[in-house]
């Protein structure tokens, strides 16, 4: 008699190259497109401080609840810089998060809502700088 069971499939976790890449990728189809990216990569919503404030128009719940669940290693893209390169310089080494969210930046944020806030607070209680002004 066979095992009927099924072979579990292995979750492969992304390499920091593949991750740059997916980065890129969506930034890359913003830039030769008249549409602006539909959605924030998890990348940018990862890390100690999150600054959102020049994707406001596209921040959504599904981005708070990746913050809510922050890793204990990540690896670093700075979306306040003005350039993609300076996105980068700081994401070939992993970074350990052991304090996860500190500090998250969503002022004038159009699309979130007090569930997903509050997600957000629940997950990283060591959170200590929320600027939340003008969010509807």
């Amino acid at each position: 008699m066979e095992d009927s069971k099924k072979p579990e499939k292995q979750v492969e976790e992304e390499s920091p190259l593949q991750l740059a890449l997916k980065v890129l990728k969506a930034i890359n189809k913003s830039v030769k497109s008249a549409v602006q990216i539909e959605t924030i990569p998890d990348e940018l919503c990862i890390g100690e401080t999150v600054n959102l404030t020049k994707w406001s128009m596209i921040t959504t719940d599904a981005n708070l609840l990746t913050m809510a669940k922050q890793p204990d290693v990540h690896f670093f893209v700075d979306p306040s810089k003005p350039f993609v390169r300076q996105m980068f310089h700081r994401f070939w080494e992993p970074t350990p998060m052991p304090y996860k969210l500190r500090s998250l930046n969503i002022t004038k944020s159009v699309d979130v809502s007090d569930f997903a806030l509050t997600n957000v607070l629940r997950g990283n209680p060591g959170l200590t700088d929320l600027n939340i002004s003008g969010c509807r």
